[in-house]
């Protein structure tokens, strides 16, 4: 009871997004699996081994782990604090027919694993921590050598801050910006011995909020952002630092690098 006590204590003290927040914004969501709606489709396509075991942290409602299951036959595992990991996600996954490995309802920065994987990934998970860095070591304790590291961060800097500032602050809180620094990722990867595959942003500019603050007022003034950041996202291809939605890293365990660092923490 009592190290269960202290990983609930550690989480809470380096997130900005506590575990009940994450219930209660699941608790209004359906789990559909709409692969239309999975970012990064041709990135993967490009960069990501097949087979083997993938390791998503935070992988609830588990979209990501279904579409790289079903398209490059991974065996789906996972972690998360919310309960629905275990009480919703298992049956999900088998309606989808996705292997399904071990999935873990519990405090990443406190799990023990025994084994490592093929590819671990994240896609929205470190920029909810103040030491973002730590984050980051954690999923490298989990890379096998010759693996893969994905990891993935909304873009909420440059003109996108002014935007979530003046029409989603409720939910720039809950993102530590200082974590959506692909140069910082770099600088942090490499010297832990991985090669970068790949990284850049990701599409030309769109936005999306979640907040309980709204009015008509406000929602309308969200929609004509968003419907005019989409317009000319479909018209331009221009990954860039200032609009781009997302931020993205592949990243490989290079085997024969004698001097990297092993696990740390």
């Amino acid at each position: 009871m009592q190290d269960q006590l202290s990983g609930e204590l550690h989480f809470m003290n380096v997130t900005t997004a506590p575990p009940e927040y994450w219930d209660t914004h699941y608790e209004q969501q359906n789990l559909v699996y709409e692969e239309q709606s999975i970012p990064f489709r041709e990135l993967f396509d490009r960069f990501m081994p097949r087979g083997g075991d993938c390791f998503e942290v935070g992988c609830y409602p588990g979209p990501f782990s279904i579409y790289l299951a079903k398209r490059f036959g991974f065996r789906v595992n996972g972690i998360d604090t919310t309960p629905f990991v275990s009480t919703h996600l298992p049956a999900h996954l088998r309606e989808q027919n996705v292997e399904v490995g071990e999935l873990i309802q519990g405090d990443f920065f406190t799990y023990d694993a025994e084994r490592t994987f093929d590819v671990v990934c994240s896609f929205g998970f470190i920029e909810h921590f103040k030491d973002y860095k730590h984050a980051i070591e954690r999923h490298l304790n989990l890379l096998s050598d010759d693996g893969t590291l994905v990891i993935s961060t909304p873009n909420f800097r440059n003109i996108q801050y002014f935007l979530h500032r003046w029409l989603d602050a409720e939910n720039l809180e809950r993102h530590v910006l200082a974590a959506m620094s692909l140069r910082e990722w770099r600088k942090q990867l490499e010297s832990a011995g991985l090669k970068i595959i790949w990284q850049g942003y990701y599409r030309t500019a769109d936005f999306w909020w979640e907040s309980s603050e709204t009015t008509v007022q406000l929602e309308r003034k969200r929609l004509m952002v968003r419907r005019a950041l989409q317009a000319i996202d479909r018209r331009i291809s221009w990954p860039n630092r200032w609009l781009s939605p997302y931020m993205i890293t592949f990243a490989k365990r290079v085997s024969d690098d004698d001097s990297r660092p092993r696990k740390t923490c």
